[in-house]
Formats: structure tokens, C-alpha cells, sequence
């Protein structure tokens, strides 16, 4: 599954409203994945997070999927609904024994999701500062 890029994934969309096309078959999990990055793309967030949710309803639970959800709920400010995204896809990661070492150091995961309490973090950003409005 790929990003929103071919012509002929972009007709089959056109002229479609959510959930049918006139006359069809319901919308496949694939369909729904398709239509979130369309939204995606053109920064349409909760449109996107809308068919991101159908299509996990559909039974699709990929890594990018779940990464393009992810980053749906932060840019809505649905932080701890983002947590939970976070919690449910590491607790699947580490019961499938799934580590990230053959990955380069910035694509490593490197929390393995213990408790912080008592604890002094150092956060280093490979990719610059943050910026938080305040």
C-alpha cells in the first residue's frame, strides 16, 4: 500500500461521498486507507483521522497507518488519545519480542515504555529543537 500517488487510485475516488459510491459496494479498509491520505496530503486533518479510524475498523493495522494516526491526533491536539495509539502499538511490538537494533540510531526506539517517576530524562532531538508555543 503506498501514498496517494497513481492516477488511476485518484479516479476511483472522484465523485465519491463518504462510505458509497452511487450504487456500490461499501468501502474496503484499503479504500478508507486511500481516502485518509488523500485528506492527509491536502491537510485535511480529520478527514484523514476519520478514514484512518474506518479503515482500523476494517481490520487494517499497518505501520504506517498507525504512524499517520498517530500524527493525526497530535496535530488535533488529542494528546492522550495519541498516548493510547502509542501504548497499544508498543504493547504489541514488545509481545512479538519486535526490536528496532538493525535500524540506524534515529530510526531506534529507545523508551521502552517503563515508568519515568523518579527518574531524570536527557531528550535529544536528531532533527533539531522543538518549538512549544506557550
Amino acid at each position: 500500500m503506498g501514498a496517494w500517488t497513481s492516477r488511476s487510485a485518484e479516479s476511483r475516488y472522484v465523485g465519491r461521498k463518504k462510505g458509497r459510491v452511487h450504487g456500490s459496494a461499501p468501502l474496503t479498509a484499503d479504500d478508507c486507507y486511500c481516502r485518509g491520505e488523500a485528506y492527509f496530503a491536502n491537510s485535511q486533518i480529520e478527514n484523514a483521522l476519520y478514514y484512518y479510524d474506518r479503515a482500523v475498523g476494517l481490520g487494517m493495522d499497518d505501520g504506517l497507518l498507525v504512524n499517520r494516526r498517530w500524527t493525526c491526533l497530535m496535530l488535533l491536539g488529542e494528546f492522550e488519545r495519541a498516548w493510547q495509539e502509542t501504548d497499544r502499538t508498543e504493547a504489541i511490538r514488545r509481545a512479538a519480542s519486535d526490536t528496532t537494533l538493525h535500524l540506524p540510531r534515529h530510526f531506534r526506539r529507545v523508551w521502552n515504555g517503563s515508568l519515568l517517576q523518579e527518574r531524570s530524562v536527557l531528550v535529544r532531538c536528531y532533527h533539531g529543537l522543538g518549538f512549544v508555543p506557550g
